[in-house]
């Protein structure tokens, strides 16, 4: 009965972990260089010589074997654009050494970017949501594997895992949208226009299509969980009541404990017979309708004497 919704959540969750590894690797390759918080490149229109006099003679005073383009910051790894294409790296020394003398970069953009990146962005929500998704993926692929008898609890912590993914998701990308609008502003503001910055679309746009997408597969397995917490629950209160029930109406001579104990004591049938087995729940329950009809016939009884 649960398994469409646990095939659902699955590939749910399986989106949503992928997308959520593509914003945690972003710009760490050339291939990943789409994935990324923030872009800095110069604004070659600016004028800029309040400050720093004209961009054009800090370009042609500022020599190298390749020519600066745009540099781009992921949560780790930087890549940078030059003339001869495109070279990533975990920090910015790094990057120094595999792009080699790289020319246009008066401001040192590289730095700036190797600051944003160590003090300003914040990995951590992306790391305890990409954990948190693929325990809960574990815990839901496991009750996806038919025929095998798989513990319930296995359901609960598949249900905590999205929702601490989903609330981690939620705050890091709220967290990225934040920190970036702010240093885009500084930035801005201090390079007197003389410095372009730029959002990352692709990492907002996974972003908020994976916490989506985790909070699909959060409503899918927690409504499994609370329906079978609701029949469980729904069962023992029944139990409880036919208990008293028999007891008020034998006047405490029987009880479903009783029917209960006569039940195991029964030999169970062998595996032949037509008949299902005596320690089965169905037959328990219909010893358990016939006591209670057993006292309610005597109750009746015992009142027309009266």
């Amino acid at each position: 009965m649960n398994k469409p919704v646990f095939l659902f959540t699955l590939i749910v969750l399986t989106i949503s972990t992928v997308f959520t590894t593509f914003i945690l690797t972003g710009s760490t390759t050339p291939g990943l260089r789409k994935f990324y918080l923030i872009s800095l490149r110069y604004n070659p229109d600016a004028n800029a010589s309040k400050i720093l006099g004209s961009l054009d003679d800090l370009f042609s005073s500022d020599k190298g074997k390749v020519n600066f383009s745009n540099i781009r910051v992921g949560y780790r790894g930087l890549c940078i654009e030059h003339s001869e294409g495109w070279d990533c790296a975990k920090d910015g020394a790094t990057l120094g050494h595999i792009a080699g003398d790289i020319s246009g970069d008066p401001l040192d953009l590289v730095a700036i970017a190797d600051i944003y990146r160590n003090k300003i962005s914040f990995s951590f929500p992306i790391w305890v949501a990409v954990v948190a998704l693929s325990i809960g993926w574990l815990g839901v692929a496991l009750n996806c594997i038919p025929g095998i008898p798989i513990p319930a609890w296995t359901k609960k912590v598949a249900a905590a895992g999205c929702t601490l993914g989903s609330l981690a998701l939620l705050g890091a990308m709220t967290l990225q949208q934040v920190t970036s609008g702010a240093v885009s502003t500084l930035v801005d503001k201090m390079g007197m226009n003389a410095v372009q910055i730029q959002i990352g679309s692709a990492n907002i746009g996974f972003g908020w299509a994976a916490f989506a997408l985790s909070i699909l597969a959060t409503i899918g397995i927690t409504a499994i969980v609370a329906a079978e917490w609701g029949v469980a629950t729904a069962q023992a209160k029944a139990l409880e009541k036919t208990t008293e029930v028999m007891e008020r109406a034998t006047g405490g001579r029987f009880s479903t404990v009783d029917f209960n104990n006569d039940v195991e004591s029964q030999p169970v049938k062998k595996p032949g017979a037509t008949h299902a087995s005596l320690g089965t729940s169905s037959m328990r329950n219909a010893v358990v309708g016939k006591g209670i009809e057993y006292g309610g016939n005597m109750l009746k009884s015992s009142l027309r004497r009266k």
